[in-house]
Protein backbone atom coordinates (compact mmCIF):
# COMPACT_ATOMS: atom_id res chain seq x y z
CA UNK A 1 0.00 0.00 0.00
CA UNK A 2 0.90 3.74 -0.82
CA UNK A 3 1.46 4.38 3.01
CA UNK A 4 5.10 1.73 2.76
CA UNK A 5 6.38 5.20 1.05
CA UNK A 6 8.44 7.13 3.07
CA UNK A 7 7.08 10.59 4.03
CA UNK A 8 10.10 12.53 2.84
CA UNK A 9 9.59 11.09 -0.65
CA UNK A 10 5.60 11.51 -0.96
CA UNK A 11 5.37 14.26 -3.43
CA UNK A 12 1.78 14.86 -2.67
CA UNK A 13 0.45 14.29 -6.16
CA UNK A 14 -2.38 13.07 -5.26
CA UNK A 15 -2.52 10.36 -7.98
CA UNK A 16 -2.90 7.56 -5.36
CA UNK A 17 -6.23 9.02 -4.19
CA UNK A 18 -7.94 8.84 -7.93
CA UNK A 19 -6.59 5.91 -8.77
CA UNK A 20 -7.95 3.82 -5.74
CA UNK A 21 -11.34 2.23 -7.01
CA UNK A 22 -12.64 1.83 -3.31
CA UNK A 23 -12.10 5.29 -2.35
CA UNK A 24 -9.83 3.81 0.87
CA UNK A 25 -7.40 7.10 0.42
CA UNK A 26 -7.71 10.94 1.13
CA UNK A 27 -5.39 13.06 1.89
CA UNK A 28 -4.63 14.62 5.18
CA UNK A 29 -2.88 17.93 5.50
CA UNK A 30 -0.06 18.31 8.47
CA UNK A 31 1.40 20.74 10.83
CA UNK A 32 3.15 22.22 7.69
CA UNK A 33 0.13 22.82 5.49
CA UNK A 34 1.06 19.57 3.05
CA UNK A 35 -1.40 17.18 2.21
CA UNK A 36 -0.15 13.13 2.33
CA UNK A 37 -2.26 10.15 1.89
CA UNK A 38 -4.42 8.74 4.56
CA UNK A 39 -5.90 4.89 4.00
CA UNK A 40 -8.96 3.78 5.16
CA UNK A 41 -7.92 0.37 6.20
CA UNK A 42 -11.28 -1.01 6.83
CA UNK A 43 -12.30 -0.33 2.87
CA UNK A 44 -8.74 -0.97 1.72
CA UNK A 45 -9.02 -4.10 -0.31
CA UNK A 46 -5.20 -4.39 -0.66
CA UNK A 47 -4.87 -3.92 -4.41
CA UNK A 48 -2.22 -2.08 -4.32
CA UNK A 49 -2.91 -0.06 -7.51
CA UNK A 50 -1.61 2.93 -5.12
CA UNK A 51 1.93 1.63 -5.45
CA UNK A 52 1.67 0.60 -8.78
CA UNK A 53 0.78 4.31 -9.90
CA UNK A 54 3.02 6.44 -8.00
CA UNK A 55 5.40 8.20 -10.03
CA UNK A 56 8.14 8.28 -7.37
CA UNK A 57 8.03 4.55 -6.72
CA UNK A 58 8.24 3.92 -10.66
CA UNK A 59 10.41 6.71 -11.99
CA UNK A 60 13.08 4.64 -13.64
CA UNK A 61 9.58 3.47 -15.66
CA UNK A 62 8.72 6.92 -16.26
CA UNK A 63 11.73 8.78 -16.86
CA UNK A 64 11.72 8.41 -20.97
CA UNK A 65 10.66 10.31 -23.77
CA UNK A 66 11.63 10.63 -27.46
CA UNK A 67 14.73 13.28 -27.21
CA UNK A 68 17.20 12.91 -24.51
CA UNK A 69 18.71 15.71 -24.65
CA UNK A 70 15.87 18.75 -25.46
CA UNK A 71 15.58 21.02 -28.44
CA UNK A 72 14.97 24.57 -26.57
CA UNK A 73 13.67 28.10 -27.88
CA UNK A 74 13.68 31.30 -25.92
CA UNK A 75 11.23 34.14 -26.88
CA UNK A 76 7.80 36.19 -26.22
CA UNK A 77 4.23 36.44 -26.70
CA UNK A 78 3.04 38.63 -29.76
CA UNK A 79 0.39 39.80 -27.79
CA UNK A 80 1.81 42.38 -25.54
CA UNK A 81 -1.24 41.87 -22.83
CA UNK A 82 -0.68 38.49 -22.70
CA UNK A 83 3.00 38.06 -22.01
CA UNK A 84 2.30 41.26 -19.68
CA UNK A 85 -0.17 39.27 -17.17
CA UNK A 86 2.21 36.10 -17.84
CA UNK A 87 4.89 34.53 -15.32
CA UNK A 88 7.46 34.94 -18.05
CA UNK A 89 7.00 35.58 -21.54
CA UNK A 90 3.57 34.33 -22.29
CA UNK A 91 4.36 30.76 -23.79
CA UNK A 92 1.58 28.82 -21.98
CA UNK A 93 -1.24 31.30 -23.30
CA UNK A 94 0.58 30.69 -26.80
CA UNK A 95 -0.20 27.56 -26.16
CA UNK A 96 -3.24 27.08 -24.76
CA UNK A 97 -4.84 29.43 -27.57
CA UNK A 98 -3.60 27.28 -29.87
CA UNK A 99 -5.63 24.38 -27.98
CA UNK A 100 -8.27 26.35 -27.66
CA UNK A 101 -8.72 26.65 -31.48
CA UNK A 102 -8.64 23.21 -31.93
CA UNK A 103 -11.68 22.58 -29.59
CA UNK A 104 -9.51 21.53 -26.70
CA UNK A 105 -9.51 21.68 -23.26
CA UNK A 106 -6.75 23.17 -21.03
CA UNK A 107 -5.57 22.60 -17.46
CA UNK A 108 -4.06 24.00 -14.56
CA UNK A 109 -3.59 25.59 -11.44
CA UNK A 110 -5.82 28.13 -10.37
CA UNK A 111 -6.61 30.12 -7.35
CA UNK A 112 -10.03 29.64 -5.13
CA UNK A 113 -11.45 32.23 -3.10
CA UNK A 114 -8.93 32.05 -0.42
CA UNK A 115 -5.73 32.03 -2.86
CA UNK A 116 -5.39 28.00 -1.83
CA UNK A 117 -4.27 26.01 -5.06
CA UNK A 118 -6.30 23.62 -7.46
CA UNK A 119 -6.19 22.26 -10.68
CA UNK A 120 -9.08 22.93 -12.79
CA UNK A 121 -9.88 21.93 -16.67
CA UNK A 122 -12.35 23.58 -19.30
CA UNK A 123 -12.66 24.54 -22.80
CA UNK A 124 -13.36 28.16 -21.95
CA UNK A 125 -10.78 30.33 -23.38
CA UNK A 126 -11.97 32.59 -20.89
CA UNK A 127 -10.56 30.73 -18.35
CA UNK A 128 -6.96 31.87 -19.25
CA UNK A 129 -6.39 34.43 -17.41
CA UNK A 130 -6.98 32.23 -14.18
CA UNK A 131 -4.58 29.60 -15.33
CA UNK A 132 -1.41 31.63 -16.45
CA UNK A 133 1.23 32.31 -14.25
CA UNK A 134 2.96 30.74 -12.05
CA UNK A 135 1.25 29.88 -8.28
CA UNK A 136 4.19 29.66 -5.97
CA UNK A 137 2.43 27.06 -3.41
CA UNK A 138 1.58 23.46 -3.98
CA UNK A 139 -1.72 22.69 -6.06
CA UNK A 140 -4.28 20.28 -4.72
CA UNK A 141 -4.73 18.11 -7.96
CA UNK A 142 -6.84 15.59 -6.19
CA UNK A 143 -9.63 14.44 -8.98
CA UNK A 144 -8.13 16.01 -11.87
CA UNK A 145 -6.51 12.78 -13.24
CA UNK A 146 -9.92 11.21 -13.58
CA UNK A 147 -11.54 14.48 -15.20
CA UNK A 148 -8.36 14.39 -17.79
CA UNK A 149 -8.84 10.63 -18.49
CA UNK A 150 -12.73 11.13 -18.76
CA UNK A 151 -12.44 14.10 -21.29
CA UNK A 152 -9.45 11.87 -23.34
CA UNK A 153 -11.69 8.66 -23.09
CA UNK A 154 -14.71 10.62 -24.61
CA UNK A 155 -12.21 11.61 -27.79
CA UNK A 156 -11.15 15.62 -26.54
CA UNK A 157 -7.93 16.82 -27.08
CA UNK A 158 -6.39 18.08 -23.56
CA UNK A 159 -3.12 20.46 -23.04
CA UNK A 160 -2.46 20.10 -18.99
CA UNK A 161 0.27 21.81 -16.59
CA UNK A 162 1.43 20.99 -13.49
CA UNK A 163 4.67 20.32 -11.38
CA UNK A 164 6.75 18.04 -12.84
CA UNK A 165 6.00 15.06 -9.94
CA UNK A 166 2.19 15.66 -10.82
CA UNK A 167 2.62 15.40 -14.63
CA UNK A 168 4.67 12.38 -14.14
CA UNK A 169 1.86 11.19 -12.03
CA UNK A 170 -0.49 11.65 -14.49
CA UNK A 171 1.38 9.79 -17.14
CA UNK A 172 1.58 6.64 -14.70
CA UNK A 173 -2.32 7.21 -14.27
CA UNK A 174 -3.04 7.12 -18.04
CA UNK A 175 -1.24 3.90 -18.34
CA UNK A 176 -1.12 4.59 -21.82
CA UNK A 177 0.05 7.36 -24.16
CA UNK A 178 -2.69 9.59 -25.61
CA UNK A 179 -2.04 11.56 -29.18
CA UNK A 180 -4.66 13.40 -28.26
CA UNK A 181 -3.03 14.86 -24.99
CA UNK A 182 -0.17 17.34 -24.20
CA UNK A 183 1.92 17.57 -20.96
CA UNK A 184 3.36 20.81 -19.90
CA UNK A 185 5.42 21.01 -17.05
CA UNK A 186 8.03 23.89 -15.92
CA UNK A 187 11.50 24.01 -14.33
CA UNK A 188 10.27 24.04 -10.38
CA UNK A 189 12.70 25.23 -7.74
CA UNK A 190 10.29 23.59 -5.26
CA UNK A 191 6.93 22.96 -3.98
CA UNK A 192 6.01 25.51 -1.78
CA UNK A 193 3.65 25.29 1.46
CA UNK A 194 0.04 26.50 1.22
CA UNK A 195 -0.63 26.80 5.10
CA UNK A 196 2.72 29.42 4.75
CA UNK A 197 1.11 31.42 1.77
CA UNK A 198 -2.14 32.00 3.62
CA UNK A 199 -0.48 33.14 6.57
CA UNK A 200 1.81 35.66 4.97
CA UNK A 201 -1.48 36.69 3.26
CA UNK A 202 -2.89 36.74 7.15
CA UNK A 203 -0.57 38.81 7.91
CA UNK A 204 -0.41 41.68 4.87
CA UNK A 205 -4.58 41.52 5.63
CA UNK A 206 -4.12 42.81 9.33
CA UNK A 207 -1.12 44.56 8.35
CA UNK A 208 -3.22 46.90 6.06
CA UNK A 209 -7.00 46.33 7.29
CA UNK A 210 -7.78 45.16 4.19
CA UNK A 211 -8.20 42.04 2.37
CA UNK A 212 -6.64 40.48 -0.55
CA UNK A 213 -8.87 40.64 -3.66
CA UNK A 214 -5.95 40.03 -6.23
CA UNK A 215 -2.54 37.95 -5.95
CA UNK A 216 0.31 37.98 -9.23
CA UNK A 217 3.81 36.67 -8.49
CA UNK A 218 6.05 38.33 -10.72
CA UNK A 219 3.91 40.78 -12.09
CA UNK A 220 5.73 43.40 -14.82
CA UNK A 221 4.41 46.62 -13.62
CA UNK A 222 7.67 47.12 -11.87
CA UNK A 223 9.86 44.54 -13.71
CA UNK A 224 10.36 40.96 -14.85
CA UNK A 225 13.83 41.13 -13.20
CA UNK A 226 12.52 42.34 -10.22
CA UNK A 227 10.57 39.33 -8.91
CA UNK A 228 7.94 41.63 -7.84
CA UNK A 229 4.68 40.14 -6.43
CA UNK A 230 1.27 42.92 -6.93
CA UNK A 231 -1.01 42.57 -4.31
CA UNK A 232 -4.85 44.61 -4.51
CA UNK A 233 -6.46 44.85 -1.48
CA UNK A 234 -10.28 45.47 -1.43
CA UNK A 235 -9.55 48.81 0.01
CA UNK A 236 -8.19 50.03 -3.74
CA UNK A 237 -4.43 49.98 -2.45
CA UNK A 238 -1.76 47.98 -4.33
CA UNK A 239 1.02 47.07 -2.71
CA UNK A 240 4.52 45.64 -4.87
CA UNK A 241 7.06 43.95 -3.05
CA UNK A 242 10.40 42.42 -4.16
CA UNK A 243 12.94 39.88 -3.45
CA UNK A 244 15.16 40.87 -0.57
CA UNK A 245 12.03 43.40 0.44
CA UNK A 246 8.94 40.58 1.10
CA UNK A 247 8.42 38.17 4.07
CA UNK A 248 7.44 35.26 1.53
CA UNK A 249 9.83 35.72 -0.87
CA UNK A 250 12.68 35.51 1.62
CA UNK A 251 10.71 32.28 2.68
CA UNK A 252 10.45 30.67 -0.37
CA UNK A 253 13.76 31.68 -1.92
CA UNK A 254 15.88 30.65 1.44
CA UNK A 255 13.63 27.01 1.17
CA UNK A 256 12.00 27.19 4.33
CA UNK A 257 8.76 26.73 2.89
CA UNK A 258 9.87 24.11 0.24
CA UNK A 259 8.23 20.23 0.59
CA UNK A 260 10.45 17.68 2.21
CA UNK A 261 10.86 15.97 -1.34
CA UNK A 262 12.25 18.65 -2.64
CA UNK A 263 15.57 18.23 -1.14
CA UNK A 264 16.12 14.90 -3.28
CA UNK A 265 13.63 15.84 -6.30
CA UNK A 266 13.57 12.64 -8.06
CA UNK A 267 12.61 14.28 -11.54
CA UNK A 268 15.29 16.22 -12.15
CA UNK A 269 17.40 16.05 -15.39
CA UNK A 270 16.91 14.60 -18.66
CA UNK A 271 14.68 13.01 -19.93
CA UNK A 272 12.22 15.17 -19.62
CA UNK A 273 8.69 13.03 -18.42
CA UNK A 274 6.46 15.90 -20.53
CA UNK A 275 6.17 16.57 -23.96
CA UNK A 276 7.09 20.13 -23.27
CA UNK A 277 8.95 22.25 -20.22
CA UNK A 278 8.57 26.05 -19.83
CA UNK A 279 10.50 28.48 -17.72
CA UNK A 280 11.86 31.68 -17.27
CA UNK A 281 14.48 32.49 -19.67
CA UNK A 282 16.96 33.88 -16.95
CA UNK A 283 20.10 34.86 -18.26
CA UNK A 284 18.32 35.87 -21.15
CA UNK A 285 19.74 39.67 -20.91
CA UNK A 286 23.33 38.81 -21.20
CA UNK A 287 22.86 35.89 -24.18
CA UNK A 288 20.31 37.43 -26.51
CA UNK A 289 19.57 40.88 -25.32
CA UNK A 290 17.16 41.58 -27.89
CA UNK A 291 14.74 39.14 -26.66
CA UNK A 292 14.36 40.99 -23.09
CA UNK A 293 12.70 44.46 -22.55
CA UNK A 294 12.13 43.45 -18.67
CA UNK A 295 8.68 42.28 -19.51
CA UNK A 296 9.83 38.41 -19.77
CA UNK A 297 11.25 36.25 -21.46
CA UNK A 298 10.06 32.35 -21.86
CA UNK A 299 12.21 29.08 -22.48
CA UNK A 300 10.95 26.33 -23.99
CA UNK A 301 11.79 23.12 -23.68
CA UNK A 302 10.75 20.42 -26.55
CA UNK A 303 10.74 16.75 -25.33
CA UNK A 304 9.07 14.89 -27.65
CA UNK A 305 8.03 14.64 -31.35
CA UNK A 306 4.31 15.08 -30.33
CA UNK A 307 5.35 18.04 -28.20
CA UNK A 308 7.59 19.31 -30.94
CA UNK A 309 4.51 19.18 -33.09
CA UNK A 310 2.18 21.14 -31.24
CA UNK A 311 4.55 23.83 -30.28
CA UNK A 312 5.36 24.64 -34.23
CA UNK A 313 1.54 25.13 -34.63
CA UNK A 314 1.74 27.05 -31.67
CA UNK A 315 4.73 29.05 -32.70
CA UNK A 316 3.53 31.75 -35.27
CA UNK A 317 2.16 33.49 -31.78
CA UNK A 318 5.88 34.04 -30.27
CA UNK A 319 8.83 35.85 -31.16
CA UNK A 320 11.20 32.99 -30.88
CA UNK A 321 15.22 32.32 -30.98
CA UNK A 322 16.40 28.30 -30.90
CA UNK A 323 19.47 28.49 -28.06
CA UNK A 324 21.04 24.99 -26.50
CA UNK A 325 20.13 23.74 -22.90
CA UNK A 326 23.39 24.99 -21.88
CA UNK A 327 22.35 28.34 -22.84
CA UNK A 328 19.40 27.57 -20.51
CA UNK A 329 21.32 25.80 -16.95
CA UNK A 330 23.58 29.42 -15.85
CA UNK A 331 19.83 30.85 -15.23
CA UNK A 332 18.11 27.79 -14.42
CA UNK A 333 19.95 25.32 -12.02
CA UNK A 334 16.72 23.51 -10.65
CA UNK A 335 16.37 22.05 -13.97
CA UNK A 336 18.85 19.51 -13.04
CA UNK A 337 19.96 20.36 -9.67
CA UNK A 338 17.68 19.69 -6.20
CA UNK A 339 16.93 22.29 -3.36
CA UNK A 340 19.76 22.30 -0.45
CA UNK A 341 18.16 22.05 2.77
CA UNK A 342 18.62 24.88 5.09
CA UNK A 343 19.18 24.12 8.75
CA UNK A 344 16.36 26.61 9.88
CA UNK A 345 13.76 24.62 7.86
CA UNK A 346 12.36 22.80 10.96
CA UNK A 347 12.38 25.46 13.28
CA UNK A 348 10.09 28.12 10.99
CA UNK A 349 7.81 24.97 10.24
CA UNK A 350 8.02 24.17 13.92
CA UNK A 351 6.45 27.69 14.90
CA UNK A 352 4.29 28.01 12.51
CA UNK A 353 1.21 28.22 14.72
CA UNK A 354 2.94 29.77 17.82
CA UNK A 355 4.70 33.23 16.43
CA UNK A 356 3.38 35.75 14.68
CA UNK A 357 4.13 35.18 10.89
CA UNK A 358 6.67 38.15 10.63
CA UNK A 359 8.18 38.25 14.22
CA UNK A 360 9.15 34.35 12.91
CA UNK A 361 10.15 35.12 9.83
CA UNK A 362 12.46 37.93 11.45
CA UNK A 363 13.97 35.96 13.77
CA UNK A 364 14.60 32.88 11.33
CA UNK A 365 16.07 35.31 8.34
CA UNK A 366 16.94 38.30 10.09
CA UNK A 367 17.52 41.12 8.23
CA UNK A 368 21.14 42.18 9.13
CA UNK A 369 21.35 45.79 9.50
CA UNK A 370 25.60 45.08 10.31
CA UNK A 371 27.69 42.34 8.73
CA UNK A 372 30.35 42.69 7.14
CA UNK A 373 29.84 41.57 3.92
CA UNK A 374 26.92 43.92 3.73
CA UNK A 375 28.77 47.00 4.72
CA UNK A 376 31.50 46.38 2.31
CA UNK A 377 28.68 45.66 -0.60
CA UNK A 378 27.00 49.37 0.51
CA UNK A 379 30.21 51.03 0.87
CA UNK A 380 31.66 50.24 -2.90
CA UNK A 381 27.87 51.19 -3.96
CA UNK A 382 28.33 54.42 -2.20
CA UNK A 383 31.53 55.18 -3.72
CA UNK A 384 30.20 54.36 -6.63
CA UNK A 385 27.48 56.63 -6.29
CA UNK A 386 29.81 59.16 -4.57
CA UNK A 387 32.45 59.42 -7.74
CA UNK A 388 29.52 59.37 -10.80
CA UNK A 389 27.41 62.03 -9.02
CA UNK A 390 30.41 64.48 -7.99
CA UNK A 391 33.14 63.63 -10.68
CA UNK A 392 35.36 64.57 -7.91
CA UNK A 393 34.19 68.25 -8.71
CA UNK A 394 35.05 70.64 -5.60
CA UNK A 395 31.61 71.91 -5.15
CA UNK A 396 29.37 68.67 -5.21
CA UNK A 397 32.66 67.19 -3.29
CA UNK A 398 32.29 69.57 -0.85
CA UNK A 399 28.09 70.00 -0.76
CA UNK A 400 28.55 65.79 -0.19
CA UNK A 401 30.60 66.30 2.79
CA UNK A 402 28.57 69.10 4.56
CA UNK A 403 24.59 67.67 4.03
CA UNK A 404 25.95 63.97 4.79
CA UNK A 405 28.18 64.24 7.78
CA UNK A 406 28.28 67.71 8.70
CA UNK A 407 24.67 68.75 9.52
CA UNK A 408 23.14 67.89 12.58
CA UNK A 409 20.12 67.74 11.22
CA UNK A 410 19.99 65.79 8.37
CA UNK A 411 20.00 62.21 9.94
CA UNK A 412 22.09 59.79 7.11
CA UNK A 413 23.70 56.72 7.25
CA UNK A 414 26.57 55.15 5.36
CA UNK A 415 25.63 51.80 6.22
CA UNK A 416 22.19 51.31 4.76
CA UNK A 417 23.32 54.13 1.71
CA UNK A 418 20.59 56.96 3.01
CA UNK A 419 22.76 59.46 1.56
CA UNK A 420 22.47 63.02 -0.49
CA UNK A 421 24.34 62.29 -3.75
CA UNK A 422 24.57 66.19 -5.60
CA UNK A 423 25.61 66.33 -8.93
CA UNK A 424 27.48 69.21 -10.38
CA UNK A 425 25.23 72.60 -10.77
CA UNK A 426 23.27 72.24 -8.21
CA UNK A 427 22.39 74.76 -5.84
CA UNK A 428 21.23 73.65 -2.40
CA UNK A 429 19.87 75.52 0.71
CA UNK A 430 18.62 73.98 3.49
CA UNK A 431 17.40 76.05 6.74
CA UNK A 432 19.48 74.68 10.17
CA UNK A 433 15.91 74.26 11.78
CA UNK A 434 14.83 71.96 8.63
CA UNK A 435 14.73 68.12 9.32
CA UNK A 436 15.69 65.59 6.97
CA UNK A 437 15.46 61.85 7.76
CA UNK A 438 16.89 59.30 4.99
CA UNK A 439 16.19 55.77 5.25
CA UNK A 440 16.85 55.69 1.61
CA UNK A 441 18.85 57.53 -0.61
CA UNK A 442 18.70 61.59 -2.70
CA UNK A 443 19.81 62.23 -6.39
CA UNK A 444 19.96 65.66 -7.34
CA UNK A 445 20.48 67.10 -10.53
CA UNK A 446 21.58 63.91 -12.04
CA UNK A 447 22.32 64.48 -16.23
CA UNK A 448 21.86 62.75 -19.43
CA UNK A 449 23.83 65.22 -20.93
CA UNK A 450 27.59 65.51 -20.07
CA UNK A 451 28.32 68.92 -20.02
CA UNK A 452 25.36 70.33 -19.43
CA UNK A 453 25.44 73.60 -17.24
CA UNK A 454 20.91 73.14 -16.74
CA UNK A 455 20.90 74.13 -12.78
CA UNK A 456 19.25 71.83 -10.43
CA UNK A 457 17.85 73.79 -7.05
CA UNK A 458 16.47 72.02 -4.19
CA UNK A 459 15.48 74.45 -0.72
CA UNK A 460 14.22 73.59 2.47
CA UNK A 461 12.66 76.61 4.43
CA UNK A 462 12.61 76.85 8.49
CA UNK A 463 10.86 73.81 9.75
CA UNK A 464 10.50 72.43 6.97
CA UNK A 465 10.48 68.26 6.58
CA UNK A 466 11.51 65.81 4.46
CA UNK A 467 11.25 61.71 4.78
CA UNK A 468 12.81 59.16 1.76
CA UNK A 469 12.04 55.48 2.37
CA UNK A 470 13.90 54.33 -0.79
CA UNK A 471 14.81 56.51 -3.36
CA UNK A 472 14.07 60.18 -4.34
CA UNK A 473 16.15 61.38 -7.62
CA UNK A 474 15.34 64.44 -9.03
CA UNK A 475 17.41 65.17 -12.51
CA UNK A 476 18.98 68.61 -13.84
CA UNK A 477 16.84 71.61 -13.98
CA UNK A 478 14.73 70.75 -11.50
CA UNK A 479 13.35 72.71 -8.71
CA UNK A 480 12.39 71.37 -5.72
CA UNK A 481 11.49 73.34 -2.80
CA UNK A 482 9.83 72.49 0.61
CA UNK A 483 8.56 75.44 2.24
CA UNK A 484 8.12 76.34 5.95
CA UNK A 485 6.19 73.81 8.15
CA UNK A 486 5.65 71.79 5.13
CA UNK A 487 6.35 67.83 4.76
CA UNK A 488 7.72 66.28 1.84
CA UNK A 489 7.34 62.50 2.46
CA UNK A 490 8.66 60.36 -0.62
CA UNK A 491 8.41 56.05 -0.72
CA UNK A 492 10.15 55.80 -4.21
CA UNK A 493 10.24 58.78 -6.90
CA UNK A 494 12.17 58.70 -10.30
CA UNK A 495 12.27 62.06 -11.75
CA UNK A 496 13.56 63.32 -15.54
CA UNK A 497 14.51 66.37 -16.52
CA UNK A 498 12.71 69.87 -15.49
CA UNK A 499 10.74 68.32 -12.86
CA UNK A 500 9.16 70.64 -10.04
CA UNK A 501 7.59 69.87 -7.14
CA UNK A 502 6.55 72.79 -4.73
CA UNK A 503 5.42 71.82 -1.15
CA UNK A 504 3.78 74.79 1.28
CA UNK A 505 1.47 72.18 3.31
CA UNK A 506 2.49 67.92 2.63
CA UNK A 507 3.15 66.45 -0.75
CA UNK A 508 3.29 62.39 -0.49
CA UNK A 509 5.28 60.11 -3.46
CA UNK A 510 4.43 56.03 -2.74
CA UNK A 511 6.34 53.97 -4.15
CA UNK A 512 7.28 53.67 -7.72
CA UNK A 513 6.34 56.80 -8.44
CA UNK A 514 7.57 57.78 -12.34
CA UNK A 515 7.57 61.86 -13.55
CA UNK A 516 8.03 62.56 -17.27
CA UNK A 517 9.97 65.45 -18.30
CA UNK A 518 8.25 68.77 -17.40
CA UNK A 519 6.18 67.61 -14.48
CA UNK A 520 4.83 69.84 -11.72
CA UNK A 521 3.18 69.55 -8.22
CA UNK A 522 2.00 71.57 -6.21
CA UNK A 523 -0.16 71.41 -2.65
CA UNK A 524 0.12 75.53 -3.13
CA UNK A 525 -1.31 78.64 -4.99
CA UNK A 526 1.42 80.83 -2.88
CA UNK A 527 0.53 83.79 -1.39
CA UNK A 528 -2.22 84.67 -4.06
CA UNK A 529 -5.96 84.95 -2.43
CA UNK A 530 -9.18 84.12 -4.47
CA UNK A 531 -12.37 85.96 -3.18
CA UNK A 532 -14.19 82.28 -3.29
CA UNK A 533 -16.35 80.41 -0.78
CA UNK A 534 -14.34 77.46 0.47
CA UNK A 535 -11.00 78.82 -1.06
CA UNK A 536 -7.97 77.09 0.33
CA UNK A 537 -4.20 78.37 0.32
CA UNK A 538 -3.05 75.19 0.05
CA UNK A 539 -4.26 71.21 0.12
CA UNK A 540 -2.18 68.49 0.09
CA UNK A 541 -1.61 66.26 -2.70
CA UNK A 542 -1.22 62.38 -2.64
CA UNK A 543 0.15 60.36 -4.91
CA UNK A 544 -0.13 56.52 -4.77
CA UNK A 545 2.01 53.19 -5.23
CA UNK A 546 3.23 52.90 -9.26
CA UNK A 547 1.89 55.96 -10.74
CA UNK A 548 3.13 57.37 -13.70
CA UNK A 549 3.05 61.05 -14.51
CA UNK A 550 4.00 61.70 -18.25
CA UNK A 551 5.34 64.85 -19.51
CA UNK A 552 4.13 68.39 -19.05
CA UNK A 553 1.47 66.64 -16.52
CA UNK A 554 0.69 69.22 -14.16
CA UNK A 555 -0.61 68.53 -10.33
CA UNK A 556 -3.03 70.67 -8.98
CA UNK A 557 -3.26 71.35 -4.95
CA UNK A 558 -5.86 68.73 -3.24
CA UNK A 559 -5.40 66.07 -5.83
CA UNK A 560 -4.95 62.17 -5.36
CA UNK A 561 -3.91 59.75 -7.76
CA UNK A 562 -4.32 56.70 -6.92
CA UNK A 563 -2.16 53.64 -7.15
CA UNK A 564 -1.87 52.34 -10.79
CA UNK A 565 -2.50 55.53 -12.68
CA UNK A 566 -1.31 57.12 -15.50
CA UNK A 567 -1.46 61.21 -16.14
CA UNK A 568 -1.50 61.94 -19.46
CA UNK A 569 1.15 64.55 -21.18
CA UNK A 570 0.14 67.85 -20.76
CA UNK A 571 -2.56 67.01 -18.50
CA UNK A 572 -3.68 68.65 -15.24
CA UNK A 573 -4.99 67.59 -12.54
CA UNK A 574 -7.09 69.08 -9.94
CA UNK A 575 -9.46 66.51 -7.81
CA UNK A 576 -9.32 62.85 -7.54
CA UNK A 577 -7.93 59.80 -10.12
CA UNK A 578 -8.73 56.34 -9.85
CA UNK A 579 -6.36 53.57 -9.34
CA UNK A 580 -5.38 51.53 -12.60
CA UNK A 581 -7.11 54.53 -14.72
CA UNK A 582 -5.26 56.47 -17.58
CA UNK A 583 -6.79 60.02 -17.38
CA UNK A 584 -5.20 63.04 -20.08
CA UNK A 585 -6.73 66.43 -20.96
CA UNK A 586 -7.20 69.58 -19.38
CA UNK A 587 -9.31 68.99 -16.90
CA UNK A 588 -7.80 65.09 -16.92
CA UNK A 589 -10.92 63.20 -17.82
CA UNK A 590 -11.20 59.17 -17.94
CA UNK A 591 -10.05 57.69 -20.79
CA UNK A 592 -9.04 54.25 -19.85
CA UNK A 593 -10.38 51.69 -16.90
CA UNK A 594 -8.44 48.45 -15.52
CA UNK A 595 -4.90 50.02 -17.00
CA UNK A 596 -1.06 47.84 -15.81
CA UNK A 597 1.68 49.15 -16.73
CA UNK A 598 6.35 48.78 -16.73
CA UNK A 599 8.27 50.82 -15.36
Amino acid sequence: MIDSLKKEECTGCGVCVDVCPVHAISMNLDSEGFGYPVIDKDVCTQCNLCEKTCPVLHIDRLKKNDFHEPLCYGGYSKNLEQRFESTSGGAFSALAMQMYKEGGYVGGAVYDELYFIHHYISNDKKDLTRLRSSKYAQSDAVGFYKKVKDLLNEGNKVLVCGTPCQMAGLRSFLRKDYESLIIIDFICLSISSPKVQRLYLDHIEKEQKASVIDLKYKAKDIGWHTLSKRIRLANGKTIYTSRGNDLLSNIFHNHLSARPCCFDCKFKGFPRMADLTLADFWGVDKLKPHLDNNCGTSAVLLNSEKGKSFFEKAAHRMILEEVSVKDLLPGNPALVHSLSRPPEREEFMRCLDTEPFDKLVERILPVASGGLKKFIVQSVRNLRNFFITTTLHPVPVYQFIRYNFLSSNIKTSWRRGALIFPCRYCVIRIHKKAKINLDGHIILGEKRVKGSKLETRFLMDANSYLYVKTRFRIMYGGDVEVFENAQLIVDWCGGNINNTIICGHKIEFGYQVALGRDVRIRDNNGTHQIALEGYKQSHPVKIGTHVWLCSGAEIMPGSTIQDGAIVGANSVVSGKVKAHTLVSGSPAKLIEENIYWNL
